[in-house]
């Protein structure tokens, strides 16, 4: 996410001209959250197109593991503050926050263990770990593998095919966590450009092809309007602030 925002204060520099389009991630509004040194602003320096894809984080325990829902989980956590460890691919992305703001809503402390790559799955899997964050595509093979198990899954209400996973906001009703890819402008682009571009990627989404595609990664084709999407920025921003601030997590 650094590389992206590094990328994405390139881009805030180019003239709004058609001649660039960006895909950006929602893991840049928790960068913007937590780290004081980007180059941009998320809500002045871009037009936002549309959404592309969606999808959520799942939580994975050990198939051994004692916590067999996630109320078990979070009421170890009360009990344990900061004993219970879990896994990520690093520090204050959106896998991180994920969690904090799991705990952020709860009122528990959970210990953060920052990896390199998917080790974290297989640290979950041998109990070194009680639990890793992360995507249906990554901890797909363990889970086949018996090794691993969902606990719960981070969107509003249960994922697609993957509907026998409950969300965690059975457990902790208004959780949720989408992450998102989806397309900007640098500056401020006409509105001829940006609906000229939305209508492109509106007709592309709709290609059974190109959705299976999508859906076949565990995500979800989602189209929305250039407002909707600023409007979509601006608050998980607002999410993320108040989190990194609960948490204690900034970069300089």
């Amino acid at each position: 996410e650094r590389l992206a925002a590094n990328q994405m204060a390139q881009l805030a520099k180019n003239p709004p001209d058609g001649q660039t389009i960006y895909q950006m991630t929602g893991g840049l509004t928790v960068i913007s959250a937590v780290d004081k040194s980007v180059q941009f602003d998320l809500l002045r320096d871009f037009t936002y197109v549309s959404m592309m894809t969606q999808y959520p984080f799942v939580f994975w325990v050990s198939a051994q593991s004692p916590f067999k829902t996630l109320a078990d989980m979070v009421e170890f956590a009360r009990k344990n503050p900061g004993k219970l460890s879990y896994g990520t691919s690093g520090v204050a992305n959106t896998l991180h926050m994920s969690v904090e703001l799991l705990s952020y809503m709860t009122n528990t402390r959970m210990n953060h263990v920052p990896y390199k790559g998917p080790t974290a799955y297989t640290d979950v899997a041998s109990g070194v770990l009680d639990m890793a964050v992360g995507t249906f595509a990554v901890g797909r093979g363990l889970y086949k593998e018996g090794r691993i198990r969902p606990l719960a899954v981070t969107s509003p209400k249960r994922w697609m095919e993957w509907n026998e996973i409950p969300a965690v906001s059975e457990t902790v009703p208004g959780y949720e966590v989408l992450t998102w890819a989806a397309l900007c402008l640098p500056g401020k682009a006409s509105p001829e450009l940006r609906d000229g571009v939305h209508r492109v990627i509106a007709e592309t989404l709709t290609k059974p092809a190109i959705v299976a595609t999508i859906e076949a990664s565990g995500a979800m084709a989602s189209i929305n309007s250039p407002d909707e999407m600023r409007l979509r920025v601006q608050n998980d921003l607002n999410k993320w602030k108040k989190v990194a601030e609960f948490a204690k997590i900034s970069l300089d």
